[in-house]
């Protein structure tokens, strides 16, 4: 596992907490720093939101699914059992 930064576990926990309020939204990591991140965020970095995405992704909160057309979005990872 990666080790990762203080603002990007931040930025992890306010996308967990959106998933968890919204659980069928997917979007590409732009559309979550656009949309999903309050205002008073805006200003946290790409790589920043990267890496947040990739350890919700490694801690199975997050799914990286890769469309037909390689466009890559992260969704809810629901156990659905």
């Amino acid at each position: 596992m990666a080790i990762y930064n203080n603002r990007s576990i931040e930025i992890a926990t306010i996308i967990k907490r959106y998933v968890e309020k919204h659980p069928h939204a997917a979007d590409t990591s732009e559309g979550i720093q656009t949309w999903w991140m309050p205002a008073e965020r805006k200003g946290d970095s790409p790589q920043d939101v990267a890496a947040a995405l990739d350890y919700l992704v490694e801690t199975e909160c997050l799914l990286r699914v890769r469309l037909a057309d390689g466009t890559v979005i992260y969704t809810h990872a629901r156990n659905e059992s």
